[in-house]
Order: structure tokens, then C-alpha cells, then sequence
């Protein structure tokens, strides 16, 4: 399904919500969204404001003052242990959500049906175990793997010089990266998609019909490579020296755990990844896996805007839920 058709709402008006390429849809439709934010929104303004102002003080204040001697090793070991300690610190915090299954998270709760641990614990049970495998290989072998040649030619594709790169440098940088990402995620993503590639190698991530935390990097070794990893350092590749490490590190973190928001199921009005404008939202990725088709970008709404690929079900969903909050 593509996003060309129009939704007829109650009062017999032909409609397209996020589809069209016009700044009155566009404005519409960011106006909808943060206002649906509510109070959430100055959560989210003040985690961002935190992160970007701390963070990379932070990493400045673990970073070493002297020369790095072996800078490939450094870099490796580093972005190995970063992307695993975000990873696990997103699974836990999330984890820790879905036993408690209080109705403060749980209204937020995109899909209607049971998580499927509830819905078919068996089922979940060879599924977990099948996740936890597969992620063990992807992050053990796949992507240390990666890096052998930074550490046998002892190099670090970024600026390892001792001093804190200015907020004017770091904040260009990551929208470039988040840019790059987005443009070169939703092209790979939507030729997974391709009869030929879909089958042997992205179905194994829409296996999870209905996200979690879990699943957001089970996928295919090549797709963990070229759709996952490629598309997340596309920008910082594309900078090289121009970045420093802390500014890698920072995108790295950042671009982490936003898949892993992506993919925990929720629609939570105070997730920092979706202030900017023209942001996806986690229901618009969570609607790709229950319907397979269209949706494909990761942070923005653009591609799919002019790819015509926002799926009909999420504009069906977008408007039901419009007219809900119209009628309370």
C-alpha cells in the first residue's frame, strides 16, 4: 500500500494526513503531533537539552589527555563497549517496562493485541531464545569482525586530539549524520523489501510481526552489516577527520538507542528522538512490521513522503486517532 490514496473522514471529506508534499500538510500535521505530545514534550526538550550539553562533556572527562599510542585499538575497543553498553542499559530499562505492565507505560502501547510473551509464551520462548543467538553472533563476530582492519593497520577514521570539539562543530555534525542515516536507511530498507531480498534475508527481522526492544538489531548478518551498521556511520564515514571521536561516540549512543525506541512498542510523548520536525514517531516503524509494506525511513518522514510509501493502514490509524481526541 502506498500513501496516495485519500481517507474519507466522518463528515464525508476526502483527506490525506502526512501523505501529501505541501507545507499546509506538512504544518498540519507537526502542529497534530506536538500538541499530542502535551506535558511530554518539555521532558523531551529538557533530556536533549542534558544529553547534548553533559554527554559530551562527559566522554571529554573519561577521554585520555595523552597521546594514544595504538589509535585503532582505541577506537575499536571503545565503539565496541559503547554500542554494547547502550544496547543492554535500552533492553533492561525496557524490560523492566514491560514486567511491570503498570497502565502509565502501557496506555502508550501502539498495537492493540498482547505482547506476545502473554499472547503465547511457548511461542516466545523459541523465538527469545532464536533472538539471543543470532544477536550474540551479530554483536561477538559480526561486528568485531568489522574492525580487525583498524586494528591491524592501527587506525581511527576520527580526531583523537585531547580537546572537547565546540557545540558548533558537534550539533552541524550530528543533524549530517542523522540525515545521511535516514536517506541511506530508507533506499536499503525499501530494496530489502525487493522480492528477492526479502525472503532470504530482511524476514528474519519482521519475524517480529509486533516489536520489542529485543528485536530492534536482530536481523541477517549482510543486513546487520550493510542496512544496520553502513547506514548508521554513513554520515560519520562520509566526515572522517573532520569529526572527533567524542562527536562519533555521541551519534553512536544517540543513533542506538533510538532504534531501540523505534522499536519497543510504544508511542511515549516524551521520547526525545522525535522533537525534530518531520520525525517518524515509534508507531510509524511499528506499523511497517504489522503490515510489512511502505514506512521504511527511520527518522524522518521525507523519503517516504516522496517515495509515496507511507503505508495506508498507519494514515487509517493517524486519522482514527485524530477524530478520537477530536470527539474527547
Amino acid at each position: 500500500m502506498t500513501g496516495d490514496e485519500k481517507i474519507t473522514s466522518n463528515d464525508g471529506r476526502k483527506e490525506t494526513l502526512i501523505s501529501d508534499i505541501t507545507i499546509k500538510s506538512i504544518l498540519d500535521y507537526e502542529d497534530k503531533r506536538y500538541k499530542r505530545k502535551g506535558y511530554g514534550i518539555l521532558v523531551a526538550i529538557t533530556t536533549t537539552f542534558l544529553f547534548f550539553y553533559f554527554f559530551p562533556k562527559f566522554l571529554f572527562w573519561l577521554f585520555p589527555k595523552e597521546k594514544i599510542e595504538n589509535e585503532g585499538l582505541f577506537y575499536s575497543l571503545v565503539t565496541f563497549f559503547v554500542h554494547e553498553i547502550v544496547f543492554l542499559f535500552c533492553n533492561f530499562y525496557f524490560c523492566v517496562i514491560h514486567k511491570l505492565n503498570l497502565n502509565f507505560f502501557e496506555r502508550y502501547k501502539v498495537s492493540p493485541d498482547p505482547w506476545p510473551w502473554q499472547s503465547d509464551p511457548e511461542a516466545w520462548n523459541i523465538q527469545l531464545k532464536k533472538t539471543i543467538k543470532q544477536l550474540l553472533f551479530n554483536h561477538l563476530v559480526v561486528l568485531p569482525g568489522l574492525m580487525i582492519p583498524n586494528v591491524l593497520f592501527n587506525v581511527c577514521p576520527y580526531r583523537l586530539d585531547a580537546e572537547l570539539p565546540s557545540y558548533w562543530e558537534i550539533i552541524p555534525q550530528l543533524v549530517f549524520c542523522m540525515l545521511c542515516e535516514d536517506f541511506s536507511f530508507y533506499w536499503s530498507h525499501r530494496f530489502l523489501h525487493s522480492d528477492k531480498l526479502y525472503s532470504k534475508i530482511h524476514k528474519m527481522h519482521h519475524e517480529y510481526k509486533q516489536t520489542c526492544c529485543i528485536s530492534s538489531e536482530y536481523a541477517h548478518p549482510l543486513e546487520y552489516i550493510f542496512g544496520n551498521i553502513l547506514t548508521t556511520n554513513l554520515g560519520a564515514m562520509i566526515l572522517g577527520k573532520r569529526m572527533h571521536f567524542i562527536t562519533f561516540i555521541t551519534n553512536l549512543t544517540m543513533m542506538v538507542h533510538e532504534t531501540h525506541d523505534g522499536h519497543c512498542g510504544y508511542e511515549f510523548s516524551w521520547s526525545p528522538h522525535r522533537l525534530l520536525p518531520l520525525s517518524i514517531g515509534a508507531e510509524f516503524h511499528i506499523f511497517h512490521h504489522l503490515k510489512f509494506k511502505g514506512n521504511y525511513a527511520s527518522l524522518f518522514t521525507f523519503w517516504d513522503r516522496v517515495g509515496n510509501t507511507i503505508n495506508k493502514a498507519y494514515l487509517e490509524y493517524y486519522h482514527a486517532k485524530e477524530s478520537k481526541e477530536k470527539k474527547q
